[in-house]
């Protein structure tokens, strides 16, 4: 009899109180997904692009010929660059190295190929449609050169492509997206360095 009243009394005082505890629980909710969202979203500072730095991220692409999520790892000194795409365990996928004149891709167990265009030839290679000639600049913040273009606060529109900037740290991007189309590429970048 003593458990069935202090069963009562339980239910009775947690039912009762249930509008509060409701309203305390959505209050701390919003508080943590408000932190959560109210991250600062500002528009990259113009940064000299073409000299000699360094980034490491991770990439995502999602298309209609091809899907992945890959380690990036890119140097970039002056009009030459050298740029590595892996999976998470490190494995090559493609080595891009190229300049102004030439670019090369290297593919494990394929070979090597060479062409005049990045684009062109990672995507016939690896079916990854990512545009290497602007991606340079944009990764900095900068539209890339000589190109119409348009900006709209964190959003770069240039050469059909549209890049919105949705992190920057000390004036650099960290978290990019880059769409046209079908294509969607997400470019998470954990390491910058200028040398």
């Amino acid at each position: 009899m003593l458990e069935s009243n202090l069963g009562c009394f339980f239910k009775s005082f947690f039912f009762s109180r249930l509008p509060s505890f409701r309203l305390i629980g959505l209050i701390v909710l919003s508080s943590v997904l408000t932190a959560c969202v109210s991250h600062s979203v500002t528009k990259p500072l113009e940064n000299e692009a073409g000299e000699y730095w360094r980034l490491k991220g991770r990439v995502s692409i999602k298309s209609t010929a091809q899907n992945g999520t890959f380690n990036l790892n890119w140097l970039q000194h002056g009009e030459v660059y050298d740029l590595r795409l892996s999976t998470s365990l490190g494995l090559s996928i493609a080595h891009v190295k190229g300049d102004l004149d030439k670019v090369s891709i290297d593919i494990p167990k394929q070979g090597l190929y060479e062409a005049d265009n990045a684009t062109e030839l990672l995507f016939n290679h690896t079916g990854l449609v990512v545009p290497l000639a602007s991606l340079r600049y944009w990764v900095r913040g900068n539209p890339s050169p000589k190109i119409g273009f348009e900006r709209d606060g964190a959003v770069l529109k240039q050469s059909g492509w549209e890049v919105t900037y949705g992190d920057i740290k000390e004036g650099l991007p960290v978290r990019m997206t880059l769409t046209r189309s079908e294509v969607r590429i997400i470019l998470l970048i954990h390491d910058w360095q200028d040398k």
